[in-house]
């Protein structure tokens, strides 16, 4: 199966699972941005944004706890929900704050304003 087919699916499952099961309290709205997998599938890099004012620090307290408590729950969905479609599913799941989407909406704000 192609990586990047494989990169889709898991982005898919991951991505469905913060929608349905995360609820973290001022916590407005999570994402997964992106995602690559080794050509090994021994590790998946998953980054995500919180949609929202807070500051960096607080985004990555949000993620610590977020992972805290998500973790092993995620990988579970991901090897649950693909074991039928793929061989192997990472065996590593690492989680990277991204800051791309709010930076592109606060470039965009300040051009609108111009």
């Amino acid at each position: 199966m192609q990586k990047k087919r494989i990169e889709r699916l898991l982005l898919a499952v991951i991505g469905s699972y913060m929608q349905h099961y995360i609820d973290l309290p001022g916590l407005p709205f999570i994402t997964v941005t992106d995602l690559e997998v080794t050509p090994d599938l021994g590790l998946a890099k998953v980054y995500i944004s919180f949609l929202g004012e807070e500051s960096r620090a607080k985004k990555e307290s949000l993620m610590r706890k977020l992972l805290a408590e998500h973790h092993w729950k995620i990988k579970r969905e991901v090897a649950i929900r693909l074991k039928h479609r793929l061989r192997k599913v990472p065996a590593e799941l690492r989680f990277y704050l991204d800051e791309q989407p709010a930076r592109a909406a606060r470039i965009s704000h300040l051009l609108a304003e111009q």
